[in-house]
């Protein structure tokens, strides 16, 4: 990916990674074995 993202911006996205490190690894993982993909919740 390229790109550049504003540093406040970056730190939510970095924060909502965190908070959500479980679901994301279980998507991927879901991903890679069907295809398919379930929605995460945003930051609240």
């Amino acid at each position: 990916m390229e790109g550049k993202l504003p540093p406040k911006v970056m730190s939510l996205v970095v924060e909502w990674a965190q908070e959500h490190q479980d679901e994301l690894l279980k998507n991927w993982n879901s991903i890679k074995e069907s295809g398919k993909h379930h929605k995460i919740q945003p930051l609240v």
